[in-house]
């Protein structure tokens, strides 16, 4: 016989199931984290500089603890970051079709105006 243990296949469990479990376990770290930084703060205050001190020190990691809890429900939701999901681009909207100048009409002038080429002046020779 070999001295190696069997190895002992479970079943895992289904993405969803887990996914669903930590997130109530995020919702639940980020309630104890407020829980407790509301308890300290009902304590009474301390005049002493170490309490004083030690109070601030465990009101900062629950918030951290807060902070991050919330992150991770915010990841495990699949809620992007504000401001990092970008529109699609968007083609270009259409123009609207110009009527096209007719074969015997110059281009429109500064003024918008056209002219037919057989009413335009004709070009002279300057005279010398």
């Amino acid at each position: 016989m070999s001295a190696l243990p069997k190895t002992v296949k479970l079943p895992l469990p289904a993405t969803e199931r887990t996914r669903e479990r930590g997130v109530k376990q995020a919702y639940d770290l980020r309630d104890l984290a407020a829980k407790q930084a509301l308890a300290i703060d009902s304590l009474p205050e301390s005049k002493e500089p170490r309490e004083v001190l030690a109070r601030a020190q465990s009101v900062l990691a629950l918030i951290r603890a807060w902070e991050s809890a919330t992150d991770r429900v915010r990841i495990l939701r699949g809620v992007p970051l504000p401001g990092s999901r970008r529109p699609a681009p968007q083609r270009p909207q259409r123009q609207s079709l110009r009527p096209l100048a007719q074969w015997n009409e110059q281009p429109a002038e500064p003024t918008g105006k056209t002219k037919p080429l057989d009413q335009a002046p004709e070009h002279t020779e300057p005279a010398d």
